[in-house]
């Protein structure tokens, strides 16, 4: 009885593109798992900067803030929205009183 090469030559065909196959997939999970903390890194670093403007955003704001604060604070200021707004007068010079202190 004659063996069947076609049989044969199919089974080979059939194991090297299955082998050819394994590898290529051991190739594609050796770079996904080459490339993904690549990726993490990319996207933290995205994040960092993202992190770093809204820092500096709030900073200005946190400056610009205690300006406002400063200037809401003044003295000068107190005294002109006392007088023009509110309709205060200082005080003549006989209705100031001193008093001692006991010490």
């Amino acid at each position: 009885m004659k063996p069947n090469l076609s049989k044969e030559k199919n089974l080979i065909n059939f194991r090297k593109a299955a082998l050819f196959s394994f590898y290529i997939l051991i190739f594609i999970v050796g770079a996904l798992f080459y490339m993904w903390p690549h990726h993490q890194m990319i996207e933290i670093s995205y994040e960092y900067q993202e992190l770093i403007a809204k820092h500096e955003k709030l900073f200005q704001e946190n400056r610009i803030l205690r300006l406002e604060i400063a200037s809401i604070k003044s003295l000068d200021r107190i005294e002109r929205l006392a007088v023009e707004d509110l309709g205060f007068i200082f005080p003549k010079k006989e209705q100031i009183l001193f008093l001692k202190d006991k010490d």
